[in-house]
């Protein structure tokens, strides 16, 4: 008895239907079309009355126009007043009267019905002095057109709440709402097939590098290469040769440093040849052709040796002995030296930078960089998309369609 007592004042389940996501639209067409042909009654018979409305007023519009005093014996001036504010209040409704065109298309509504406001709210204050005075003469007209204004003014109200808060306005939300649902999963999909592309496409770039690195990795243990590897050995012992050389040939100018520059100032002949050896000694034995400097040395002897040089006894002693270090014959030997260093040095500069397998080493690490660019780009293109797919929730635009549908349909939704 108590089970029987308890089903029977039980709250009756809520009514849940379930929709398939791939049928959302056809569904929604099908059970959407009886209410949207009840909206569209409903909003067609509140037009037809504002019609009916309208025609009424113009009606009573002309009643005023042709209304004769009931007491017509009043002065002039009285009369006066009256058909100069009849005449004011006639034009006034006449031009609000004039606006208040319905449009055909539903989606025209929204700006009529703003008209409307607007209009409405110019009559009001342009006729509230004229519409006080017909009062007095006019009461029964004026009233009545009153009246009829009052209930104009319901029917645009219940116009604009079947427009703006009615069944086919929360039609048209849940139509967009489907719509951009679809437009949401049409996007995932896209995103998703792209991200397969970017798999295959980096699949193929590291198959790429893979056999490229082979290629290079072949061409570096090949028998050429160590051939190309021993020439740049040769090269760069040959760099440090010339280095030492350089060293060599600059020390002894470097200790007669100050004693030279001394001697540059009072030297009447020669001047220029020892600032070459000051700025730097290797150019300078390359282009003192005929070893001016041996002589000018010899000259700086005798001058530090008479001390027509002003230098400290140590810094005097160090450029007497760099001095001697300073003849002709170890000059030539070095330039001859230099010369032969360096050319041969270029020499070996142009068989390598003439060997085969240089260019076939360049061209492969070219094409390994290049793919190495093409992944870093592809994989930072899958990130990017990757984060843009994350972005995207279907249960939650889902979810808020149910709930608008479910506001339509008065029932409980579920999207599956």
């Amino acid at each position: 008895m108590f089970g029987f007592l308890k089903k029977l004042f039980a709250e009756p389940k809520e009514e849940v239907e379930i929709v398939a996501l791939a049928s959302l639209r056809s569904w929604f067409d099908e059970h959407s079309t009886p209410l949207v042909n009840d909206a569209q009654v409903s909003l067609s018979g509140v037009k037809s009355k504002i019609v009916d409305e309208l025609s009424s007023m113009n009606v009573l519009v002309e009643t005023l126009r042709d209304a004769k005093l009931h007491n017509p014996d009043i002065e002039v001036r009285e009369k006066q007043f009256m058909e100069g504010n009849r005449t004011s209040y006639i034009i006034g409704i006449e031009a609000f009267l004039k606006v208040l065109e319905l449009p055909e298309k539903t989606e025209e509504l929204d700006a009529y019905l703003e008209t409307f406001r607007v209009s409405l709210e110019r009559f009001t204050k342009a006729t509230v002095r004229p519409y006080q005075i017909l009062q007095h003469f006019f009461a029964n007209e004026t009233g009545d057109i009153a009246f009829r204004i009052r209930k104009l003014e319901g029917l645009h109200s219940e116009l604009a709440s079947l427009t703006k808060d009615g069944v086919a306005a929360k039609l048209t939300t849940v139509k967009d709402a489907i719509a951009s649902l679809d437009a949401l999963l049409s996007r995932k999909a896209s995103y998703e097939k792209e991200l397969k592309g970017f798999e295959e496409t980096l699949a193929g770039f590291s198959k790429e590098k893979g056999e490229l690195a082979k290629k290079l990795e072949a061409l570096q243990d090949s028998v050429r290469y160590k051939d190309l590897l021993s020439m740049k050995a040769d090269k760069a012992i040959l760099i440090k040769q010339l280095q030492e050389h350089y060293s060599i040939i600059r020390q002894p100018f470097s200790m007669l440093g100050a004693a030279l520059k001394k001697y540059e100032r009072i030297t009447l002949e020669g001047a220029h040849v020892i600032s070459w050896y000051l700025h730097d000694a290797v150019e300078a034995v390359e282009r003192d052709a005929s070893l001016q400097i041996v002589t000018l040395v010899a000259m700086l002897q005798k001058a530090l040796s008479s001390c027509s040089i002003d230098l400290r006894d140590k810094k005097r002693q160090r450029a007497m002995s760099a001095s001697a270090l300073i003849t002709r014959e170890l000059l030539l030997a070095q330039r001859e030296k230099l010369v032969s260093l360096r050319s041969r040095l270029e020499g070996m500069g142009e068989n390598i930078a003439n060997h085969v397998v240089r260019d076939e080493e360049q061209l492969l690490q070219d094409s390994l960089s290049q793919t190495e660019r093409k992944i870093e780009h592809a994989i930072n293109s899958q990130s990017e998309l990757q984060e843009s797919l994350e972005k995207i929730d279907i249960d939650k635009e889902r979810e808020r369609t149910a709930r608008l549908m479910a506001e339509v349909f008065k029932r409980k939704i579920v999207i599956s």
